[in-house]
């Protein structure tokens, strides 16, 4: 039979021939992660903005800052809102419409992420306690899917964030609010010092899959279509566990999931040189 059409009929059969000799149909190793890359400030109107690419897989990251209020829980500290769009453009697996469950699923998880394992201070975007507060809203944009749009998203969040440019701002004296019906207002500062949000640390993502017994880094879209179980390891630059993300699945057993870190803080200096190398 026709290899193409055999790939096509068959293809977990036409995997397997391949994975049994610890190699995949494209010639990469079952760990081996496809070449990466990031670069910041891609769109000079934003105040923040990324592109990352792994292998074909391709995301944009553009952040927006508006003023808004604090909340109650939390007054001095800024808010974030994270999204994310997979659409048609991308794949022909996604459809216009409502929010694919996948990129609702992958948005909560990055908003988490960043805020939960403290990557940025959220009291840096504070304006005046309890009263104003800068809300950073981070869009990010599949351009091209072929798998693995885990770690490029939260390569492409955390790069934007590290380019972030904040602007000055002043506000009202008590005076001018006594005779402003007490309102709390918040103007842009054209002539003041802008500011980066800081990063506390980088945070480098691998994802696996299982297909049949086998285990595959960086799985390309194909490839996730035939697995049946999924997961996302984090580690960060300092070489810290920072999370593992596993959204159902088969189960997978603690050999292969310390192979996994393992195989993920092996990755650590490559990604933590690209990070510098674009933030710098």
């Amino acid at each position: 039979m026709d290899p193409t059409a055999f790939k096509k009929i068959h293809p977990k059969e036409f995997y397997r021939k391949f994975l049994e000799n610890s190699v995949r149909p494209s010639g990469r190793g079952l760990d081996h992660v496809r070449k990466t890359s990031i670069a910041v400030n891609t769109m000079e109107k934003l105040p923040g903005s990324s592109l990352v690419r792994v292998g074909n897989t391709t995301c944009v990251c553009g952040l927006k800052l508006e003023i808004g209020v604090p909340t109650a829980t939390a007054p001095d500290d800024g808010r974030m809102v994270v999204s994310v769009n997979l659409g048609p453009l991308c794949s022909s697996k996604f459809s216009i419409g409502p929010a694919s469950e996948q990129s609702v699923s992958i948005g909560q998880f990055l908003d988490d992420l960043i805020t939960s394992s403290q990557v940025i201070d959220l009291s840096h975007l504070s304006i005046e306690s309890g009263n104003s507060c800068w809300v950073v809203y981070a869009d990010i944009m599949c351009l091209d899917y072929d798998g693995n749009v885990m770690d490029a998203a939260l390569l492409a969040l955390v790069s934007a964030l590290g380019s972030l440019t904040i602007p000055a701002t002043t506000t009202l004296s008590e005076e001018e609010r006594k005779s402003n019906d007490n309102k709390t207002e918040v103007f842009i500062n054209p002539k003041g010092e802008t500011k980066k949000l800081k990063l506390y640390h980088y945070p480098i993502p691998l994802s696996f899959i299982m297909l049949e017994e086998f285990m595959l880094a960086d799985p390309t879209s194909m490839e996730e279509d035939l697995s049946k179980s999924n997961w996302t390891v984090v580690y960060n630059n300092r070489e810290e566990l920072v999370t593992i993300y596993k959204p159902g699945g088969a189960s997978i057993t603690q050999a292969r999931l310390k192979q996994c870190m393992k195989t993920c803080k092996e990755r650590i200096p490559e990604v933590h040189k690209l990070y510098s190398a674009a933030l710098s």
